[in-house]
């Protein structure tokens, strides 16, 4: 049963409902035989207005005198008993009432009025105290929504009954009063308590005030509360007195017609007990009960401004609201924090201050309403009603936090560059100790600043003699730490921890004199060890010298960064070990920032691909370098834990399985960070990594690996069976290696985690620029796969390429969702992305739900795909669209209409609701593979987020142009790579030459010379043109061209393109097909096989076949030259064969078609 379905089982509590009618009719009655008494005194009274004001006066009196005795008496004795009592006893009062009604004076009428007054000063506290006894705690809440608000609600009708009674006669109206109170008495009095009460066994009576004094003092929750309930009714003595006032003077009503008013005012307080519900469960109390009074700010300054009674509801119900939420919590919470058998003296302690404000609210708003106008009484209850909601907040903690960390935040970004990595190691709940290097005085701000948690700093006694920082210090949490007294602030951390708490220790102890790290004291070891906590370590670069000890100010606009990096969790040790691995892996974070630094300065190009790893992984060390999406969250690799485990897997090939340079390492494995400690270890053995496609089949791999021969093949856990089939197919295979640990059904394969390999020996073999680094195969759409040879200098002019060009940095976060034998995503998302220092996400699937959550969750700038998943986002984001209401449909046809014309950073804040979908950080896609709709470019480009689409093959690593900001043109694959030369051929070819080109297919030299001419060029195959910008514009494939009879030539892919924009195909393949019969047969047509919309399946072949000829004929007539319409029209109900990376198997496709006509 969620909580929801707990708060609204008060509704079928039997118990609770007897409780709330017999106040119902307790509160009802007493409003009802007030007004009646006025009633009565207008009547008989020379001085009615002074006698009706002293009637309530006296009414409220016992309230004052009498609530703390009665709160005592219902923690001592049965609160059924009391209430019971208590409303038979005020029916009596009302019998002699009925007996004295024709001696009836004005003095009798205040006597009158005291002794009910004792009776009503009993039921509060003891109803307030009994609602725990009835229902669970979880429960308080919806219990006091519908208790709470009764008093108020039943004063305003009770008036209106009052005066319908008083018409009847007042005899019957004290009857019909006296009954009221019977069956309140008879309610309470069946009541079985669920919850039984804990009575007070106190002996010294006349100590009560005393005890819920002392017991205010020592627990300051309550007393805020009572503070706050004694404010409120304050609030509402005034509100009601000048309410009273404003009908006469500002709406020029009569005081009957105040009725009408206390209604609407009556409909908001109802309103409120459902608000407080609501609000109690998505937002912190102390900023609850802020909001609260700031409505009821705004509500009463409204007020002026609605100048008719029927204008009033729109201030009126606010203020009802806002009153109601406060009261509700308000005695949820005092409920909550109080023991049950101190429960009764609290509220009747409460109730005597709230009587007592209440009362002298209702004295100064009479003694100033004649010369004071209305408006401006509700002014000054605008501004009390102000200042309450500033002190509560300035009370709360968190909210002190969050106006500092605020504060600061932008504070630093203006005067300092100021950048943070690592946060998501940091767990958003949960103890955590952070410790790191002491730079300077800033250092406890950058770590704040930095993180989304309250900290509590283990602070030394210098940091209170610092100026400017001494006074801030008091608004964080600090432990000071006396080095005499040490234990003590590391015992208290200890129990910081312990509770939840993240804490932040400088292991220094001091700030470092010249910038480098001083040896790290055991404490933050005490810490871990002692209470099991993980340690975060964190390095600051820049801290000392933007404000170090040597400093008197701060040097402003100087770079901070700081990093946190991967936990540390190892505490079965001594505790200075503990401290010495910390100082270690602190040191490495600091000096990999400052190697960074250096880089980013002295930029260098390098010969040996193993040099350039390493680089990366010294400057980006405890950087998150890879992350995989599952069920319990994010499997994370940092850059330097990739690394080591990169090198001991090497060191494992070459000194026990005796891999030699030059051999195969093949992989089958999905996108997932071992995946990367694969190829990285067999890079360093001086291995040929051969990447594979995952969703070949085992035939289809075995002809593969035989053609390869690797002597290793890799694969996840996922695909152990498929491995062990293709092993027995390839003698060549001598030991398969399993990448992760997700499942294990063999276990006599050895699991890389577990092989035992010396990771100190550096048994790494260069790999210079010109060997090959991958054999990558084809898809294979138009034949069989051919293994592509590339070399690791292909790879690196591809990386300097890439970096040029989109000026990625390790800021930026690739979704990778492209698989890893693809070149584009190998190449370009996972080198290039590790190149820049940057972060790759890998998911497991393309679910557009999914895919929006990771991207939000992670932050993702980019991401690199194949046109197919451009169009589903963006049908997703159309059916979101259509989703939304007609004006918002049309607010955004307009934007995008307009969008066109704005620069990209405003055409992202018109579409930001459409970018938050997509994670609020997405920057572009970068797309190639496959054709892209002009269509999908261009609703991507004009919301702010482009699709770059680029071309390429395998054999140019793969890419040879892109579009790019500044340099982007739709319905085209942009320019060519700075590296590379482009040129049309006679015949229209696409031929490209550059570092980029492949050094050949593997084990075939003569389709090499086939495809690479003597002067080196690369002839891709493609039909294109280059226009006057430079822009590459693909039009058909020379293998795919379709030769008529005639000699007139057609590309399929132009055909497709129209084919593709109609509803009713959902995928199409236009190609030569056979005519098998007929006065054709034997001839050449173009042909086109589609697979139709999901809504035509459930219709027959015949009927599917006539409507897809009449639309192919339609789009042909509007769009196509007559010799280029299809004449041949072919059903394909299931969708059709494609390669990983979404391409249609042509071959594949065409012996279908020959099989089906046979």
């Amino acid at each position: 049963m969620n909580s929801i379905g707990k708060q609204i089982g008060v509704l079928v509590n039997l118990e609770f409902s007897k409780l709330f009618v017999g106040q119902l009719f307790s509160h009802l009655a007493d409003a009802i035989i007030q007004f009646l008494l006025a009633g009565i005194l207008l009547q008989i009274s020379e001085n009615p207005g002074k006698s009706v004001a002293t009637m309530f006066f006296v009414f409220l009196l016992p309230q004052f005198l009498l609530s703390l005795f009665s709160g005592a008496l219902s923690d001592r004795f049965s609160r059924k008993v009391l209430l019971t009592v208590s409303c038979l006893f005020r029916a009596f009062i009302i019998g002699v009432l009925i007996l004295l009604l024709p001696q009836l004076s004005t003095s009798l009428i205040y006597i009158f009025a005291f002794v009910l007054g004792i009776g009503a000063a009993f039921f509060y506290p003891a109803k307030m105290s009994a609602v725990t006894n009835v229902v669970k705690r979880n429960q308080f809440k919806f219990a006091n929504a519908l208790t709470s608000p009764v008093g108020a609600v039943s004063l305003l009708f009770g008036a209106l009954a009052a005066n319908h009674l008083i018409n009847l006669s007042v005899v019957k109206a004290l009857y019909i009063v006296t009954a009221m109170y019977f069956i309140g008495a008879f309610s309470t009095s069946i009541i079985k308590f669920l919850i039984p009460q804990n009575y007070f066994t106190g002996t010294q009576k006349s100590n009560d005030m005393c005890i819920a004094f002392d017991y205010l003092k020592k627990h300051k929750k309550a007393l805020y509360l009572v503070g706050l309930s004694v404010c409120l009714q304050f609030i509402v003595a005034a509100f009601s007195n000048g309410l009273n006032a404003l009908i006469t003077e500002h709406y020029g009503l009569s005081y009957p017609e105040l009725t009408y008013l206390r209604i609407i005012l009556g409909i908001g307080i109802i309103a409120g007990m459902g608000a407080a519900i609501y609000f109690a469960r998505i937002m912190r109390i102390p900023h609850l009960f802020a909001s609260s009074f700031i409505i009821l700010c705004a509500a009463l300054i409204t007020a002026p401004l609605c100048k008719s009674v029927d204008t009033a509801w729109l201030w009126l119900i606010p203020v009802g609201m806002a009153d109601a939420v406060v009261l509700v919590m308000l005695d949820t919470i005092l409920q909550k924090v109080t023991p049950d058998k101190m429960r009764g003296k609290i509220f009747g302690l409460m109730l005597t201050f709230n009587t007592l404000s209440f009362l002298i609210g209702t004295a100064i708003i009479a003694h100033i309403a004649g010369f004071i106008n209305p408006l401006n009484i509700f002014k000054g209850i605008a501004v009390i009603s102000f200042i309450l909601a500033a002190l509560i907040l300035i009370l709360d903690k968190s909210f002190r936090y969050f106006l500092l960390k605020a504060t600061l935040g932008h504070i630093f970004l203006l005067l300092f560059r100021y950048k943070v990595e690592g946060a998501e190691n940091i767990p958003r709940n949960g103890k955590v100790i952070l410790a790191g290097n002491h730079t300077g005085h800033l250092d406890p701000f950058i770590v704040q600043m930095a993180t989304h948690r309250q900290l509590w700093f283990v602070t030394g006694p210098a940091a209170f003699k610092v100026p400017i920082v001494k006074h801030f210090l008091k608004y964080f949490n600090v432990l000071p730490l006396k080095f005499s007294k040490g234990l003590e602030a590391i015992d208290a951390a200890k129990t910081k921890l312990n509770a939840g708490e993240a804490v932040i220790i400088f292991p220094e102890g001091k700030f470092t004199p010249d910038g480098e790290l001083c040896k790290f004291n055991r404490g933050v070891g005490l810490m871990a060890k002692g209470t099991n906590t993980p340690i975060i370590p964190f390095a600051i670069k820049g801290g000392f010298e933007t404000w170090g000890q040597t400093r008197k100010l701060p040097k402003l606009f100087n770079t901070i960064v700081i990093q946190f990096g991967q936990p540390i969790t190892d505490f079965d040790r001594d505790e200075k070990e503990i401290a010495h691995e910390l100082q270690a892996c602190v040191n490495f974070m600091k000096k990999s920032l400052e190697r960074r630094v250096f880089y980013n300065i002295n930029h260098k190009l390098h010969s040996n691909f193993l040099d350039l790893m390493q680089e990366k992984s010294d400057i980006y060390g405890q950087v998150n370098a890879l992350s995989l999406k599952t069920k319990n969250g994010y499997e994370e690799l940092s850059y330097i834990e990739l690394s080591r485990r990169a090198k001991k897997f090497a060191n494992y090939l070459i000194e026990t399985a005796g891999l030699q340079r030059g051999e195969r390492v093949a992989i089958i494995c999905e996108s997932r960070p071992e995946f990367a400690v694969g190829i990285f270890a067999s890079i360093q053995t001086g291995a040929i990594t051969v990447p594979l496609d995952v969703k070949l089949t085992v035939p289809e791999h075995t002809h593969i690996l035989n053609d390869c021969n690797p002597r290793i093949l890799l694969c996840s856990s996922h695909y152990l069976e498929h491995a062990i089939e293709v092993k027995n197919n390839v003698k060549s295979i001598e030991q398969i290696f399993v990448l992760d640990d997700e499942e294990r059904n063999h276990p006599e394969i050895p699991s890389v985690s577990a092989l035992d390999a010396d990771i100190e020996k550096d048994l790494g073999r260069p790999r210079l620029l010109d060997e090959t680094a991958l054999i990558v195969y084809t898809s294979g759409t138009t034949g069989n796969p051919k293994g592509v040879m590339i070399s690791f200098g292909n790879i690196y002019s591809q990386l300097r390429d890439f970096e040029a060009m989109f000026k990625l940095t390790h800021e930026h976060t690739l979704l990778s969702i492209l698989p890893l034998n693809h070149l584009l995503e190998l190449d370009c998302g996972f080198f290039g992305m590790l190149y820049m220092g940057a972060k790759i996400v890998y998911i497991k699937t393309l679910n557009p739900k999914e895919l929006t959550t990771v991207m939000k969750e992670k932050g993702i700038t980019n991401m690199i795909v194949v046109p197919l998943v451009a169009k589903m986002l963006k049908n997703s984001i159309d059916k979101q669209i259509k989703k939304q209401s007609a004006s918002t449909q049309k607010i955004f046809k307009c934007l995008y209409g307009i969008s066109k014309f704005m620069p990209r950073k405003i055409r992202r804040l018109m579409f930001k609701s459409v970018i938050d979908g997509l994670g609020g950080r997405l920057e572009c896609f970068i797309c190639g593979g496959a054709p892209l709709e002009d269509s999908v470019a261009e609703f991507f480009e004009r919301i702010g987020v482009p699709v770059f689409q680029g071309y390429g093959l395998t054999e140019t690593s793969p890419t040879i142009s892109t579009n790019r900001y500044g340099h982007s043109k739709i319905g085209t694959v942009g320019q060519p790579l700075p590296s590379v030369q482009v040129k049309i051929a006679d015949n229209g070819e696409i031929l490209a030459t550059g570092p980029n080109v492949m050094q050949g297919y593997y084990n075939k030299p003569e389709m090499t010379s086939e495809v690479i001419d003597e002067n080196g060029w690369f002839h891709t195959g493609d039909i294109g043109e280059i226009d006057k910008d430079g822009f590459i514009k693909i039009t058909g494939r020379i293998k795919n061209m379709i030769v008529l009879g005639g000699g007139k030539k057609i590309f399929p892919e132009e055909v497709d393109a129209v084919l593709e924009t109609s509803e009713l195909i959902k995928e199409v393949c236009v190609m030569s097909l056979t005519i098998k019969s007929g006065n054709k047969a034997g001839t050449e047509e173009v042909g086109a096989i589609i697979s139709p919309c999901d809504e035509l399946l459930s219709k027959t072949d015949d009927e599917i076949n006539q409507i897809l000829e009449q639309e192919v004929k339609r789009l042909s007539e509007a769009n196509l030259a007559p010799y280029k319409a299809p004449t041949v029209v072919v059903l394909h109900r299931d969708e059709l064969p494609k390669t990983s990376t979404r391409k249609v198997k042509r071959k594949e496709l065409k012996d279908w078609y020959e099989m089906l006509k046979v």
